[in-house]
């Protein structure tokens, strides 16, 4: 996860297990300052089921603080990790435009 922007998280091309431990832990962080979160997804190539899980981990702990997220340019990957999950309808709500 690199933060290319205050609030902009860019994801990399391969989002896994390990992807997902690390960006767990800097979320919490990120969590703390009080502002909505939007990630660019544009660069993921590969998606695996923790890394989804903690995505939506993520919107759901802003949705009950009242804040938002945002996926700016997800990749087929990126979309197709969710449709694959049945979550298609959920990562739509994401889109930035």
């Amino acid at each position: 996860m690199t933060e290319t922007s205050p609030g902009m998280l860019t994801l990399p091309a391969e989002c896994d297990l390990p992807w997902a431990r690390a960006f767990h832990e800097g979320i919490l962080e990120r969590a703390a300052l009080d502002r909505d979160v939007e990630i660019d997804a544009k660069a993921v190539e590969r998606m695996t089921t923790p890394a989804v899980q903690v995505i939506v981990a993520l919107s759901r702990a802003l949705e009950a603080e009242r804040r938002s997220l945002t996926v700016a340019l997800p990749s087929a990957a990126f979309l197709s990790a969710f449709s694959d999950l049945g979550l298609a309808d959920m990562a739509g709500t994401w889109s930035a435009t």
